[in-house]
């Protein structure tokens, strides 16, 4: 995986989970500016989305209907519906996840990228 950030990090845990070592979500006070490894079991990924706009480019994982909060950090337990995490080429690393989340024994489908073009669509 390519960060944006140079000390973000992806790794596999040793229980087998898919773990992504990053910055906490909006808003982000002074206080808080420590990095957060969330974790989640690729059994229970649904969908692997690309995310793109004006002011960054992501990968989000979302979970299974079946385990709706099966997204948790490791530091302070918090659990989630979703992890996201800022990437340079958010198609190829969507793509190296959707396959990896498929050799690891789950079953993610690719999302369309959502994106200024998906929002302008709606209205």
């Amino acid at each position: 995986m390519r960060y944006v950030d140079p000390l973000s990090q992806f790794y596999i845990s040793p229980v087998g989970e898919m773990c992504f070592r990053i910055r906490p979500g909006y808003p982000t006070t002074i206080y808080e500016n420590y990095y957060r490894d969330w974790c989640v079991f690729p059994q229970t990924v649904d969908r692997i989305e690309a995310v793109t706009n004006p002011t960054t480019n992501e990968v989000r994982l979302w979970c299974m209907r079946a385990y709706p909060q099966c997204a948790h950090s490791l530091a302070d337990g918090r659990i989630g519906n979703s992890i996201s995490a800022p990437t340079l080429d958010y198609r190829q690393e969507r793509a190296a996840l959707e396959h990896l989340v498929y050799m690891m024994g789950g079953n993610a489908q690719l999302s369309e990228p959502i994106g200024r073009e998906a929002t302008e669509l709606r209205y």
